[in-house]
């Protein structure tokens, strides 16, 4: 699992314990590092029972939550998916197609 979008330290917190490894920007670490927050697992806290009821009114929410929602097909269409891998695409990708090259990207023209 390669969790994105952690923005803010008690994000990175909320999952601690989880068995994965985070990739998160050298910023984001930093941001984490500097908070200095308890350092106790988490991963196992249910989430309370009003935040999941208020999430399942959201579509979108409910096609990632519930295990028959998304079919694998339909797993790359899905809009988080699709907004991950055009952040990729486009903040990541283009700087890569440059590096060790004297071409230069159009991607930004």
């Amino acid at each position: 699992m390669m969790p994105c979008a952690y923005r803010f330290p008690r994000q990175i917190a909320q999952v601690a314990g989880g068995d994965f490894i985070l990739t998160l920007p050298v910023r984001t670490q930093q941001m984490a590092l500097e908070a200095d927050l308890p350092r106790e697992c988490r991963i196992d806290e249910p989430v309370p029972a009003d935040v999941i009821a208020r999430l399942m009114k959201v579509g979108e929410f409910v096609r990632a939550y519930e295990p028959d929602g998304l079919s694998e097909r339909e797993f790359i269409t899905y809009g988080g998916v699709q907004k991950v891998l055009s952040q990729f695409v486009e903040s990541g990708w283009a700087f890569l197609e440059e590096y060790g090259s004297t071409r230069k990207s159009t991607r930004w023209t």
